[in-house]
């Protein structure tokens, strides 16, 4: 029997763990616990600078607390903040943020919210086995079932009840302005995504956008508004996707030219349907590739970053490095990489503003939005 041990929780951890330390000074990490409450806990696991304990019982409750309004809450590796009230999770959240941009100069914006916390993801993937769907455990092998999910846009939830679950393999569903439903079942190459403020948007039916387009938009609005404080005439986007900050940032700014990069074939080809349908497709070009092969010499006033949550590989900083523009935004959904990211990036580039927004609300999750110039 493993032991147990007892001990107050102090902090939330990025990933959504709750942590305190042990009598014997460890460091322990416990989920579904708040801090001020004491935990106690079965040790699971013991590494050399820190436990991790199975929570057994729980006292001193915090007035934070609330019933999470999912069954599937304590088990599910998805959500880490639904035991929370919103209040206390977007405290968590942004004291993480910054913390991991701790060192570094530049303004801090408050968090930005998410308008709705539950009901927000516009698309959902579940895994099938034995004719049953739902997420995998902790263990990444367990499958939970479910019949529907919380964060998911409710008419996900409509589409998921009347899908019939195949014995193995996996579902993907999508909701869009003008369509929900499971994307086997969809008949055409391109969904129409509608962000606010922005307009819609054609994506591959199983393209990347977005999934929580009230703060996408919010997004799009900083990024379109650093570009215009800027007065800047080129930009050159990296990870462009489906080309919704540059054509966006095209529209505001009726001297901008910009081009996008892109790994996938599919986005490029939607990305450029979406110029040509907004009368950009003379300021606005996109091309497929690696986003380390950008031209090098472009003569750009700024270049727009927004990798996946594994971050900017070292050989693109190098090069962004060895040929600095003046501006650098840069969109992470991973304040880990980014500020790893940061930290190299520093070496010409300074921070001067940075800000969290809660585009995955309950989930340990969030998107981040940064602002690098060159020293005068």
């Amino acid at each position: 029997m493993n032991a147990r041990e007892k001990f107050t929780v102090t902090a939330i951890a990025y990933g959504g763990e709750a942590l305190g330390r042990l009598d014997s000074g460890e460091v322990c990490f416990v989920r579904g616990v708040l801090p001020g409450e004491t935990a106690e806990v079965e040790i699971t696991e013991r590494k050399k600078r820190f436990a991790r304990g199975k929570l057994i019982a729980l006292s001193d409750l915090s007035p934070q607390r609330v019933s999470p309004p999912c069954p599937f809450a304590r088990e599910c590796p998805g959500c880490s903040f639904q035991h929370c009230t919103y209040e206390l999770e977007l405290e968590w959240k942004q004291r993480q943020f910054e913390r991991f941009l701790q060192g570094f100069p530049g303004t801090r914006l408050p968090i930005f919210p998410s308008p709705a916390r539950f009901g927000w993801r516009n698309r959902l993937k579940v895994a099938c086995e034995r004719g049953k769907a739902g997420y995998r455990g902790f263990d990444n092998t367990t499958l939970l079932p479910i019949d529907k999910c919380l964060l998911a846009h409710p008419e996900i939830n409509k589409a998921f009840a009347r899908t019939t679950i195949p014995q193995e393999g996996s579902l993907f569903f999508r909701a869009t302005s003008s369509w929900c439903g499971e994307i086997g079942s969809f008949e055409g190459e391109y969904l129409t995504e509608t962000l606010p403020g922005s307009g819609e948007f054609l994506v591959p039916k199983a393209g990347f956008f977005q999934t929580n387009p009230a703060v996408a938009s919010e997004l799009c609005s900083r990024v379109t508004a650093a570009v215009t404080d800027s007065g800047a005439r080129r930009m050159l986007e990296l990870f462009c996707g489906t080309g919704v900050f540059s054509l966006a940032a095209a529209a505001q700014n009726e001297n901008l030219e910009t081009f996008g990069i892109e790994l996938s074939k599919d986005s490029i080809a939607a990305a450029k349907l979406n110029a040509k349908q907004r009368n950009l497709a003379n300021r606005c070009r996109f091309e497929s590739g690696d986003a380390g092969n950008f031209p090098q010499k472009g003569d750009y006033d700024i270049i727009l970053l927004d990798p996946p949550r594994s971050g900017v590989e070292k050989q693109l900083i190098k090069k962004l490095l060895k040929d600095p523009v003046p501006l650098l935004l840069y969109i992470s959904c991973g304040p880990d990489t980014l500020r790893r990211d940061l930290e190299m990036l520093s070496e010409k580039y300074t921070v001067v503003q940075s800000g969290a927004l809660d585009m995955f609300p309950c989930t340990a999750h969030f998107e981040t939005f940064t602002i690098l110039t060159l020293p005068n």
